[in-house]
């Protein structure tokens, strides 16, 4: 079986959505025969060690994560370079172990130039061929650090682009390295729908919202909180909006002089936050909701990225409640279908889509709850997109070639 190493500055396995992005491609190369190997950033699972041959094996994906120690130099800028070098002399050394030939294959999710630079190297000297993935384009105000928004800036228009060969997550992602005359395949974040079973839970006395991880950088989530605010005392009764995977005290931080509008929703019993649930308690709640509620605003990163709890949360009959942002609402959910779909990113606009959802019938309900169901195991299963990225691969190989 050939080889195809994935390299990234991301924790493998458990390392939340980008981790759970490589588990997907790589169960999917898999399906197509190839041998995906992980090489990625952070600590080991003991529990994961086989010792009859000395590899960690998590879900039959084979992965290395090497240490992210860095030198600790009173200078910025040393700890920056050393930081920054740091990551590719490792996946290199790692790939050495390895030993990389010409009949493997690299795969990249990283916007670190200086990995990209260092790995590219070495892999042009066995005559390895690579591609990149691209899941993002943030913004200025995203980064609090000059140097990190330089190298994010510098990686996205230059070092991506070098291998001729981009994987993106969008139409936007694909259009900008299309016009650097780079081969791309659109790939949609992935799932598994059949990893766990699949039983749809109603509640009777309650309808049941979730909004899932702590993404204030690019979903609204104050229109959230004030849409369910706006709703009637009657119509707030029958609701229940649950958080996972946040703090309460990071809530109120972002919130700030507007904490108000979380003590009100508290009082009226409407918001339950779920700071840390087991792994299989998250499986069990995510079966018992309705609707997943995400508004985001229309700007370059909502355009460019994918939620990746969009395709989760449909595994299991949940509803996606979003605006209309980015691929996943134009070219894979059906609005009245499998998901609502809202123009706009308001309280105003967010509370009328959360009354298209609180006063369906349930019968209604149960009927979009299996449709979303179907959506994630046509258009978002992995074992469906396994020839596609095998035949990109195959095909960037034989150009490279020829």
């Amino acid at each position: 079986m050939r080889r195809v190493f994935i390299c990234t500055e991301v924790s493998f396995p458990r390392g939340g959505a980008t981790s759970n992005y490589i588990e997907y491609l790589s169960l999917a190369l898999t399906s197509g025969g190839y041998s995906p190997i992980v090489i990625g950033q952070g600590k080991n699972t003991e529990d994961d060690l086989q010792n009859f041959n000395n590899r960690y094996i998590y879900n039959g994906i084979e992965y290395y994560n090497y240490s992210s120690k860095v030198n600790q130099s009173k200078f910025k800028i040393k700890r920056f370079i050393d930081a920054n070098f740091h990551q590719g002399k490792q996946i290199v050394n790692l790939l050495k172990k390895y030993q990389l030939t010409s009949e493997d294959y690299i795969i990249f999710y990283t916007t670190n130039c200086f990995t990209i630079n260092q790995v590219l190297s070495f892999a042009k000297q066995q005559g390895t061929m690579a591609s990149m993935c691209i899941t993002e384009h943030h913004r200025k105000s995203q980064f609090d650090n000059r140097l990190l928004y330089w190298r994010y800036k510098y990686s996205f228009n230059y070092s991506i682009a070098k291998t001729k060969s981009v994987i993106p997550i969008s139409r936007y992602l694909e259009k900008i390295f299309k016009d650097k005359d780079c081969n791309t395949l659109l790939l949609p974040i992935m799932a598994n729908p059949y990893e766990f079973s699949y039983d749809i839970k109603i509640n009777k006395n309650k309808i049941n919202f979730i909004y899932s991880g702590a993404s204030f950088t690019k979903d609204s989530f104050e229109t959230m909180l004030c849409s369910f605010l706006l709703l009637t005392k009657e119509e707030k009764e029958n609701v229940c909006f649950h958080l996972t995977g946040v703090k309460r005290e990071n809530l109120v931080k972002y919130l700030g002089g507007k904490k108000k509008i979380l003590d009100q929703l508290e009082l009226e019993n409407v918001i339950n936050i779920h700071p840390w649930l087991e792994y299989r308690e998250l499986i069990e709640l995510m079966k018992e909701m309705d609707y997943l509620f995400i508004a985001r605003e229309t700007n370059q990163t909502t355009v460019a990225n994918f939620p990746s709890k969009v395709p989760e949360l449909m595994c299991y009959g949940v509803v996606p409640l979003v605006s209309r942002v980015g691929d996943y609402t134009d070219i894979y959910l059906s609005d009245g279908k499998d998901s609502i779909i809202f123009d706009g990113c308001s309280p105003e606009i967010g509370v009328k889509a959360l009354r298209r959802a609180i006063h369906m019938s349930a019968e209604s309900r149960i009927t979009m709850r299996k449709n979303a169901r179907e959506t994630a195991e046509e258009k978002f299963f992995y074992g469906n997109w396994s020839n596609k990225i095998i035949d990109f691969i195959e095909k960037c190989r034989t150009e490279s070639i020829n």
